[in-house]
Formats: structure tokens, sequence, C-alpha cells
């Protein structure tokens, strides 16, 4: 017949007799419950086994024996509500209820089992400290300062390793042998995954990430229109490693001008995208200002002489036009380098367009100085045609100067 147990969640369970005077775990909570004999009620506990070298308590001599069937009713101090056979008195149990441990009495009727409960008047007794047993008498507490400690006493971490001390090695004593790196095996993990690629490789075959090595140099890939890194193709040629096109190789050049354009694929020269540092900043806005004060300079003197020579019906007229468009063209690319600064340009259209706007009124100066007779003008119009023609011829050198020898030339990466 299976013995029926209370929990402490409150679960009843239902055990069978061979497990009777056992522990089992509760399904529901997990806690351990203690099976009682077959012989106790449904809901008691067995007594509790006297622990080993624990004193007997003493017969009080034979007293009258309890009549069969009678029980005894244990209040618990958790408020249970025990019933126990007459047989267990003075023996102790466990409660089902709170788990603690209950002493039946001896006597009949009804007892409480632990401390005495206060009455409904009574005050409450504060509870007792943490580690105390109940009933027992509470510690003395002293105040604070009296657990002061001497003047320089020392502590230690309880449990914790002895305080190291630097101890110097001896002039005979060996030197530790370092420890051998670790062995190269031609892997590195990928910066995306983390997986092992080669080190040699550009792109990660477990998730087809690019991989650019370090120092490896990078250019804008007119085809795919993306900045990628430069590899050496079969042949030697620079190309790209994401779609295999050819790319142009860096290096220097020589002054503006059309040498100074390099063919490509389609008959034009294919340089990388312009970077933007700093120092390169700093030489586009000079190369602005030039060609601003350059403009300004040009418009000027050709809008001047345009003018006069209007009023008396000159043929240099058109030449002075020119001249005085060339000098608004200038003043327009210098605004044009302030405003884009370059970002963005290729090398060789940046040069093609700064070659183009000199060549104008560099072109109508040699005119004017080669058709002007000099007795004609005077000598203070010779010396202001010599004058804006130094100016013609130095401008391209200077810009070719700032262009190549410069930080600026960091901007164009060919």
């Amino acid at each position: 017949m299976p013995i029926q147990v209370t929990c402490t969640c409150g679960r009843t369970l239902s055990i069978p007799d061979e497990f009777a005077g056992k522990k089992i775990e509760c399904a529901m909570c997990g806690a351990k419950v203690p099976v009682p004999a077959p012989g106790a009620p449904a809901g008691l506990v067995a007594p509790m086994p006297a622990a080993p070298g624990a004193p007997r308590p003493a017969a009080s001599g034979p007293g009258p024996a309890p009549a069969p069937g009678a029980s005894i009713s244990v209040l618990c101090a958790c408020g249970q509500k025990l019933t126990v056979p007459a047989v267990m008195a003075g023996r102790s149990g466990r409660c089902p209820k709170c788990g603690a441990a209950v002493t039946i009495p001896k006597g009949s009727g009804d007892a409480a089992a632990g401390p005495p409960r206060p009455g409904p008047g009574a005050p409450l007794a504060p509870p007792p400290p943490p580690g105390v047993a109940p009933g027992l008498p509470r510690p003395e507490l002293r105040p604070l300062a009296a657990l002061t400690p001497p003047t320089g006493a020392t502590f230690a971490r309880p449990g914790g390793p002895p305080a190291r001390r630097f101890v110097p090695a001896s002039p005979g004593m060996p030197k530790p042998e370092l420890m051998a790196s670790a062995p190269d095996t031609g892997m590195r993990p990928c910066p995306f995954c983390g997986e092992p690629v080669p080190a040699d490789s550009s792109r990660c075959n477990h998730c087809n990430e690019e991989i650019v090595p370090e120092g490896a140099p990078s250019a804008f890939c007119p085809t795919c229109r993306s900045d990628r890194t430069v590899v050496r193709g079969p042949d030697g040629s620079r190309r790209c490693s994401s779609c295999g096109s050819p790319v142009a190789a860096a290096g220097r050049t020589g002054p503006l001008g059309p040498g100074a354009l390099r063919p490509g694929r389609r008959g034009a020269a294919r340089f990388e995208r312009a970077s933007a540092t700093e120092g390169a900043r700093a030489g586009i806005y000079i190369v602005g200002a030039f060609n601003v004060l350059a403009g300004l300079g040009y418009l000027g003197f050709f809008g001047l002489a345009f003018l006069g020579a209007v009023a008396q019906g000159a043929l240099l007229g058109g030449a002075f036009a020119l001249g005085a468009l060339g000098g608004a063209a200038m003043i327009a690319s210098g605004i044009f380098c302030f405003m884009r600064r370059a970002e963005g340009m290729t090398y060789s259209k940046t040069a093609f367009v700064l070659i183009a706007i000199d060549v104008l009124p560099f072109a109508c100066c040699l005119a004017f100085f080669a058709s002007a007779a000099p007795p004609d003008m005077g000598g203070q119009g010779v010396a202001m045609v010599a004058v804006f023609t130094a100016i013609a011829l130095f401008w391209p050198g200077l810009q070719w100067f700032l262009l190549n020898k410069t930080p600026m030339a960091r901007a164009f990466d060919r």
C-alpha cells in the first residue's frame, strides 16, 4: 500500500512501501522528503537516528505503558500540528512541512515542539543573529573601537598566497631559456571572419571578403569603379585584384603638357582617384591662389589692351580678347581648385585642364609680342609684354613643381 507524504512545497506524494524510512526527491521542487515508517500515520516523519557517540538520555524509570492506538499531538515551530503514536514519546523526528527537528514530549495531550510561542499580549523578542541557534545566549557585542588593531599590526588575506618578494639573481645563476616561438605555418586569420587563410591570399575562401595585405598598394580601378588592391598579373602588369582589369603604374611624370598624358586602352590615360591628404589640399589651395592672381593679371592687361585696340581700330583686338578670355578661364580654374580641391579627379584630366587654360593667354602674349612693332609701342610697352610673357612661361613650370615636388603630389596616385 503506498504511503502518502506531503512535501514542503505542498505537493502530496504517493511512495511505495519499500521506500519506508528513506528519503526521496520531490519531482516538483527537488527537496529531500523523508518517508515515514509503515506504522506511522500519513504526514508523519520517521524518527531521527541518534548521532554516533551522542549520549543517550537516562531512563526516568518505568512509567505506565501507553494504551494501544494512543497518540500525541505535537505543534511544530512552523505552526504545523503533528499527530504521532504514543510509543514515540521522548524521541525526535522531522516536521514534513519545514523539515525542522521535533522532539516528542513524554505525556499525553497536545504539546508544542520547539521554543514556547509568546502570548497575544507578550512582546516579540528580536530574532537571534546569524550563526546563533535559538535558545542559546546571545554573544556580548563590543564597540568597534575595542577591535582596532594595535599600531604596526599586519594582516594577511585568509586563504591567499603569501606575498612575493623580489630576490635579485646571483651572478652565477643561469639565465632562463626563452620560449620558442610558434612555427610559421604560412596561415593567418581573416580580419573579417577569423578563419585561417594563406598569408599571401588576397581573398578569404570562407567569407569571400577581399584581404588587403599590409603595405600593399591600393588603386582606383576605372572598370569596377572601386578602390582595390593592385596585384601583378602573369605578364607582370598591374591589375585590379577584384576584376582583373589593368591599372596604370605609379610613377613621376615630366612637366605638365601633352607628354604627361599616358595612353591607355581607350586612347586616354587611366589614373587612380585622388586621395584627400592634408598636404594635397594645401597644395591645391596654392595652385588655386596662383591661378586666380595670374588670371586677374591677364584679364586686366588684355582687357585694357582690348579696349584701347577697339578705340583705335587696331587689328590686334581679337588677340587681346582671347587673352582676356584666357585670364577669366584661369580665374575660373582657381575657383574650381578651391571648390573641388581636385578630389576625385584624375591626374591626366587635371594636367590637361591646367595646360589648356595656360596655353591660351600664353599664345596671346606671344602673338602680341611678335606682331607689335617695338618702335610703335615704346619702351614701356615692350617691358609690359616681356613681363607678362615671362609670367606665362614661368607659371606652367611652377605648376609642374607644385604637382610633382611638393606634398600636393600625393593628391594624385598616378
